[in-house]
């Protein structure tokens, strides 16, 4: 009998573990989960874009938020002092990618007799369905940039599941792809993957897509502009002629440009953000320290992945070889994303589990060292520790995720190191907290 290499059966059986994982985790969020609704938080206002294009073109969410938030409690969304409309302060990039699902939704729930107002039901189900194959397209984007790389079926796999499933990407990818960090880390996995590609500068064609794929991965999230690092480094270690350069540049513009209509069309005015005033850049110094060193959510601590992946570029950056840029682009993208993230006066980023807003951030991390891996920058003592050091960050993250998951510790209080990683412990356990 034939038996398939050893390469498709590890990117096949962590392609059966994320759809396992999503069909477990929506079961058990249906039977034992608070909110009745699959879309919810945040991602209620992701989707809300989708349903006010498709339905209203009012481009005033006050209808929307009333009627998607229920029975979770409704926030309070700013007004615009120019034209007195409910403001959506989320980028429209998500609600963007899910029309195509709720419009077919919506043309089912006309079809079978279903209710048609674009609130949960069938609509939740179908685009949250989509938005999961956008994460499996991803994965196998991821997959096929560490071949591209020069990885072995072995490498591909740790690193891959390291990136996955020893952080929180798993979690987003699984329980909440409603929410924008899964289908951004796609976007930026697909863009990745063009650049990488053998073809991408024989002709137009694919700088033109790549450049789609990226303007939409910025209006997703804002602060993903954080990683053009990481893609001018792709092209400087792809030798990429300047001439398919511009294609990408145009095409990228065009969705960012969309955004600005979009806002316009909300706000009465262009603009790329739609938060009240008092949600700003006021952290500080100290948000910096916290975002990666506090107990509460901060980012090394919930996810030690992060600061291996760190620690591994920054060692790959020192050393001349033939993807020093990759290691140097992924350095920028983090300091970046940690000066925004950090900075931002929600640096736990509310009910969340570990830090999400560096999930996007993952990707250049994760890629640079399969680089440094295949090309021989590490060094053979240090490279013998790799399995060892991902097998502790994913132990942790199954306690951490576990714990999360099953509600033993709070999903919005400040939180202790006991919290996270002890909460299967007997409440009077004695273990003092660092």
């Amino acid at each position: 009998m034939h038996r398939l290499p050893s390469f498709w059966s590890a990117k096949l059986w962590g392609l059966v573990a994320i759809v396992l994982m999503t069909v477990v985790l929506r079961i058990a969020a249906s039977i034992w989960g608070i909110s009745p609704n699959i879309i919810t938080a945040d991602g209620n206002g992701y989707f809300a874009w989708a349903r006010n294009i498709a339905l209203e073109q009012t481009f005033d969410f006050s209808d929307d938020v009333k009627a998607l938030y229920p029975p979770d409690p409704i926030p309070t969304y700013p007004k615009s002092p120019i034209n007195g409309k409910t403001l959506n302060q989320y980028p429209p990039g998500l609600g963007l990618i899910e029309l195509p699902a709720f419009l077919l939704a919506h043309g089912m729930a006309k079809a079978f007799g279903l209710d048609a107002s674009g609130v949960h039901g069938i609509y939740d189900r179908v685009v949250v369905a989509w938005l999961v194959l956008i994460s499996i397209a991803g994965y196998l984007a991821f997959w096929s940039c560490t071949e591209l790389l020069g990885a072995s079926a072995r490498i591909s796999a740790w690193v891959t599941l390291a990136t996955y499933f020893a952080s929180n990407l798993g979690h987003y990818v699984t329980k909440e792809p409603f929410m924008a960090h899964a289908s951004g880390f796609a976007l930026a996995a697909i863009a990745s993957s063009l650049l990488l590609s053998s073809p991408f500068a024989a002709s137009w064609r694919r700088p033109t897509l790549a450049g789609f794929v990226l303007g939409f991965l910025v209006i997703t999230r804002n602060s993903n502009l954080a990683l053009v690092p990481w893609f001018a480094a792709l092209a400087v270690f792809r030798q990429v002629p300047l001439r398919r350069l511009f294609p990408l540049g145009v095409a990228a513009l065009v969705p960012v440009v969309a955004q600005g209509a979009l806002f316009w069309l909300m706000k009465g005015q262009f603009g790329f953000a739609g938060y009240s005033d008092d949600q700003s850049f006021s952290a500080g110094f100290a948000g910096l320290g916290k975002v990666l060193f506090s107990a509460w959510r901060g980012l090394f601590v919930f996810h030690p992945i992060y600061l291996f992946l760190l620690v591994v570029s920054v060692l790959g950056a020192s050393r001349k070889s033939q993807v020093r840029a990759l290691f140097l682009g992924a350095l920028a993208c983090f300091v970046g994303a940690w000066i925004i993230n950090g900075t931002w006066w929600c640096w736990w980023f509310g009910a969340s589990f570990g830090n999400r807003a560096f999930v996007e951030f993952l990707l250049p991390l994760s890629l640079a060292w399969c680089a440094g891996w295949c090309c021989g920058v590490f060094k053979a003592q240090l490279v013998r520790l790799f399995p060892a050091a991902i097998s502790c960050c994913l132990a942790l993250n199954a306690v951490s995720w576990s714990g999360f998951l099953l509600k033993r510790y709070s999903h919005v209080d400040p939180l202790t190191l006991s919290d996270t990683y002890l909460w299967w412990m007997p409440k009077g356990h004695s273990a003092a907290d660092p």
